[in-house]
């Protein structure tokens, strides 16, 4: 029998236990499957030492404190996700862990990324030096079969990524996400040096927007972390200028609309040398005008939401936070800003490198096939298509009802709030 913590090689062709453990035959791996989300915590050295351990800058969202923080907001009421976090040892060491949960939504199970739909990159963490990647697509098809799963649905993965690197067998297609959009400098620049390479119509409209600011009173840009007393002040009037844009624009965010999303990123734990969760504000006397929460590490500094007061909407407070954050990553010696997926017109103004964004999505049961092939690949896009063409329609009120119901629906399956 194979028992939860106590992993063992095995001999043989079989693979996946009929408990909570998978294992590989070939005597050096062993696989181990987190099940309950009070498991998470007997692991926080390993997890925290793998963080450590592991240089790709893209796995902030499969580290410790997210995946913890975010368990314990989401995992504890009544139909809740269940957790399904791969982890590989060998030789008692944690040398990668892959987060994933199951969903049950209109009759269809799901094997997917942990944390969705706050979690925006799927990926795979891995110890450096280490290769485990013939042991992924095995596992996941394992657990699938042993949970009847619908449909295994992973996204976005980013190109070259480990998890790219472990599924490039399978078929892959592009996400909804398209592409992270990054910004990189020079390892020498200063931010001086960064202004100066921006083209002049651009350095102008900074310069120009700078100054109207500075008109209403003393300028000054912060970050702060847990430990400062305004860390979860600013979380939470981040949030709320957030929503309101949501309202004002009628964009449909899952993520940011479901309780719990304040307590989820304040209880959000540091790892040294690994992820940590910042708040940054530009502030006229003293007042925040615009917040950006990030999370950094691994040289990189990942935007993952940003507003603003909308009485400063004229002056583009969230143009003016990104530059400010920007000029202080050269300065902190980050290597690169990242706003992630989903790009915009504001995005490609600002970056210099893209990474290509894919999904992996494998249906595993006649309804599974049914899903995808009439909702993923025909309902879904109908819906899409309908809802950004009525225009002006939306404000008619039995009109605007009929959409919101429709922006639900389409958002439901994984969009990212």
């Amino acid at each position: 029998m194979c028992v939860v913590g106590q992993p063992k090689d095995i001999s043989g062709d079989n693979f996946a236990c009929p408990d909570n453990t998978s294992m590989t035959s070939d005597g050096h791996f062993q696989l181990e499957w987190i099940t309950e989300p009070t498991q998470i915590e007997s692991h926080v050295d390993q997890w925290r030492d793998l963080e450590s351990n592991c240089s790709n800058p893209f796995t902030a969202f499969q580290s410790y404190g997210w995946c913890r923080s975010w368990a314990q907001a989401y995992c504890a009421s009544q139909n809740a996700p269940l957790p399904r976090m791969l982890m590989i040892m060998r030789d008692g060491t944690l040398v990668a862990i892959l987060p994933l949960m199951i969903t049950n939504s209109r009759g269809i199970k799901t094997l997917t990324l942990f944390g969705e739909p706050h979690t925006q990159v799927a990926n795979l963490m891995v110890r450096d030096g280490f290769d485990c990647n013939k042991h992924i697509k095995r596992a996941l098809h394992a657990r699938a079969d042993q949970e009847q799963i619908d449909i295994i649905a992973l996204g976005p993965i980013p190109a070259y990524s480990p998890l790219h690197e472990a599924l490039k067998e399978e078929k892959l297609n592009e996400d909804p996400a398209q592409y992270f959009s990054i910004v990189k400098w020079s390892p020498n620049d200063t931010p001086s040096d960064y202004l100066l390479k921006l083209s002049k119509n651009r350095r102008k409209d900074f310069g120009k927007k700078l100054r109207r600011l500075e008109t209403m009173g003393e300028v000054t840009f912060d970050r702060c972390y847990q430990e400062n007393e305004a860390y979860t002040q600013l979380i939470k009037k981040a949030l709320e200028w957030k929503r309101q844009w949501l309202v004002k624009t009628k964009t449909i965010s899952v993520g940011l609309q479901r309780n719990g999303v304040e307590q989820f990123l304040s209880n959000i734990r540091d790892t040294p040398n690994g992820y940590r969760l910042e708040a940054e504000a530009l502030r006229v006397d003293g007042e925040p005008i615009a917040i950006t929460l990030n999370i950094i590490g691994k040289g990189m500094r990942s935007c993952y939401l940003t507003a603003y007061d909308d009485t400063f909407t004229s002056i583009s407070p969230g143009t003016l936070v990104h530059q400010h954050a920007i000029q202080s990553s050269i300065t902190d010696q980050i290597e690169a800003y990242n706003f992630l997926g989903f790009p915009t017109h504001f995005k490609k103004m600002w970056m210099t490198d893209e990474v290509p964004l894919l999904r992996y999505q494998n249906a595993r049961s006649l309804r599974g096939k049914l899903w995808t092939t009439l909702w993923t690949n025909f309902a879904r896009p109908l819906v899409k298509r309908a809802v950004n063409s009525t225009g002006g329609l939306s404000k008619i009120p039995i009109v605007g009802m009929f959409i919101d119901g429709c922006m639900k629906l389409l958002f439901k399956q994984g969009n990212k709030g």
